[in-house]
């Protein structure tokens, strides 16, 4: 159910992307047949921001929709277009992402997708744009889209993907029309993870809601960093243990493993709590600061790794006597603006 590697990173602006085999979860396959459904009758908006909780099933959803639009609009017969797709050379097809050794997409491969996007389709009457992990964009590279989004040249659909949208400027998400993918269900989701060899068990402590994010660190090798962060985070927040044994814990891992851990296990929290919920301010505000610094680092920014631990420790433990001032002031000392 898994959806391949769609491509070898280069250092072209542009990535060539060909189709590999893939197939989507049964959650997914209804919002593809649905935005089909709506170019069928001329209502597909221009620009789309598809998000997820997880971030599971985004390229997939991505490539079997472009793939259903360009075989509808193009000229080549079917077998001819998906032969295309297959080999990475169809004309009227863009993917863009971060190329090796980058940690953010730059402005220049925003100017080349920009300039595909004012060239006429040549294999039939649609040309595809597609922006994996969006929120990987720089300022500048942001900036550079602005007009395209708005304005996009003859009959082209230009999708941002996204698991964390907050992080992509207001300008670019109020030019996109939003779709969420569903979440997977239990079955779904208990099904793929007994294809990673995971019992019932080893997420028996899990909620059904967040069952998709376990997936995802199994998936990507990552669950015992999150099971351990979210296990020592929430008993710091619970006053059971102190910031040392937080920060301890995060040194275990690479800085951008464990900050992703920590954003995951506060999303978690979060989700938990209702809206009265102590510290539930407090907590917001961690989770905003934690994700800056995520951003920060996904952008080229490299804290001091025993620093950014460290802080990460104090911060959550002034969260869990609910101390907003505490929590405020790191925004400063991480180097993020302030909320």
């Amino acid at each position: 159910m898994l959806c391949s590697e769609h491509s070898k990173r280069r250092s072209s602006p542009i990535l060539e992307v060909s189709f590999m085999d893939s197939e989507l979860y049964p959650e997914h396959e209804a919002l593809v047949a649905e935005l089909v459904q709506l170019q069928d009758v001329d209502r597909l908006p221009h620009a789309m921001l598809l998000t997820s909780d997880s971030g599971l099933g985004l390229k997939a959803v991505c490539q079997h929709l472009a793939q259903a639009l360009l075989k509808r609009a193009g000229q080549a017969s079917e077998a001819d277009t998906a032969e295309l797709l297959s080999a990475g050379t169809h004309g009227d097809f863009r993917w863009v992402a971060t190329l090796d050794g980058k940690s953010s997409i730059g402005v220049d491969q925003v100017r080349v997708a920009c300039e595909f996007v004012s060239k006429t389709a040549g294999y039939g009457t649609l040309k595809v744009l597609v922006v994996e992990e969006a929120d990987k964009l720089t300022s500048a590279a942001a900036n550079a889209l602005l007009k395209t989004l708005e304005e996009p040249q003859g009959d082209t659909l230009i999708i941002l993907m996204s698991r964390r949208p907050w992080l992509l400027p207001a300008t670019v998400r109020s030019r996109c029309q939003a779709r969420k993918l569903p979440r997977l269900s239990e079955a779904t989701c208990k099904a793929e993870l007994a294809k990673q060899g995971l019992t019932s068990e080893s997420y028996s402590e899990q909620t059904s809601r967040f069952l998709e994010n376990w997936l995802v660190s199994a998936l990507g090798g990552t669950l015992e960093a999150h099971r351990e962060v979210r296990l020592v985070l929430n008993k710091v927040l619970d006053r059971d243990l102190s910031a040392r044994e937080l920060t301890e814990c995060l040194m275990k891992f690479e800085l951008s493993e464990a900050v992703e851990a920590v954003v995951r296990a506060l999303e978690e929290r979060l989700a938990n709590l209702d809206a009265t919920g102590h510290g539930l301010p407090t907590l917001i505000t961690l989770h905003r600061l934690i994700a800056s610094l995520m951003q920060r680092i996904r952008g080229g920014a490299t804290p001091a790794r025993e620093v950014a631990c460290y802080e990460i420790g104090v911060l959550t433990a002034g969260a869990s006597e609910n101390k907003i001032n505490v929590v405020r002031e790191g925004l400063h000392l991480m180097g993020v603006a302030r909320i």
